[in-house]
C-alpha cells in the first residue's frame, strides 16, 4: 500500500483556512475550548479563564442561536458554565479507606459537573511536594486540611466551599 501524501499548504490557504463552527461527528474546536476553559476556571479558580469562556460564549451566540442543533456540545458545556459545577476537594493520606470509598462513589455515580481533586495530608517529603504542587495550580485550597487527623471532605459549589466533613454520608447530601 503506497504511503498517503499530505497536502502541503500555502501561507495564504494557511491564512485563510475556514474551520467549521458547527459540531459534528466531533466537537468543533469551539466548543473542546470552552470545555476547557470551564474546567480550568473550576480547578483553579483563576477569572482570566471564565472570562475567555464568557468571551467563547459571547461571540458564537448568535450563531448557536440560530442553528442549536448544530451546536450540541457547545450548549452542554454552556450550560455546565452556567450552572452550579461541583469541586470535591478530598484531603488526606491516600491510602486511606475513605478516599478509596468516596473515589468509588464517584466512578459508580455519574456526575459531569464536577471535578474530584486530591490534596495529600501531612507526610513524607513526596507527599509535602505533591501538595505544593496542587495548591500552585489550585491556589484555593491552599487553607484545606485535615480535621482531626481524618480524611476530610470539602464539597464547593462555584469555588463556594461547605463546611468540611468527614463522613461520606454527608458529603453525599451536599451534592445535588
Amino acid at each position: 500500500m503506497p504511503a498517503r501524501r499530505q497536502k502541503s499548504w500555502t501561507a495564504e490557504e494557511l491564512l485563510t483556512r475556514r474551520k467549521p463552527v458547527q459540531d459534528r461527528v466531533r466537537p468543533s474546536g469551539n466548543s473542546i475550548a470552552l470545555w476547557n476553559l470551564t474546567r480550568l476556571f473550576h480547578i483553579t479558580g483563576e477569572m482570566k479563564y471564565r472570562k475567555k469562556g464568557e468571551m467563547l460564549i459571547e461571540a458564537f451566540s448568535a450563531r448557536v442561536k440560530s442553528a442549536p442543533n448544530s451546536h450540541l456540545q457547545f450548549l452542554n458545556t454552556r450550560s455546565d458554565f452556567a450552572d452550579s459545577f461541583f469541586s470535591i476537594v478530598l484531603v488526606g493520606r491516600r491510602e486511606s479507606e475513605k478516599i478509596k470509598q468516596t473515589k468509588e462513589f464517584f466512578r459508580k455515580n455519574y456526575m459531569p459537573n464536577r471535578i474530584l481533586i486530591f490534596k495529600p495530608g501531612p507526610g513524607s517529603k513526596s507527599e509535602k511536594r505533591e501538595e505544593a504542587e496542587i495548591v500552585k495550580v489550585c491556589n484555593y485550597i491552599d487553607d484545606f486540611t485535615m480535621k482531626e487527623e481524618e480524611t476530610t471532605i470539602y464539597v464547593c459549589s462555584n469555588l463556594n466551599c461547605e463546611l468540611p466533613t468527614t463522613d461520606i454520608e454527608e458529603m453525599k447530601e451536599m451534592l445535588p
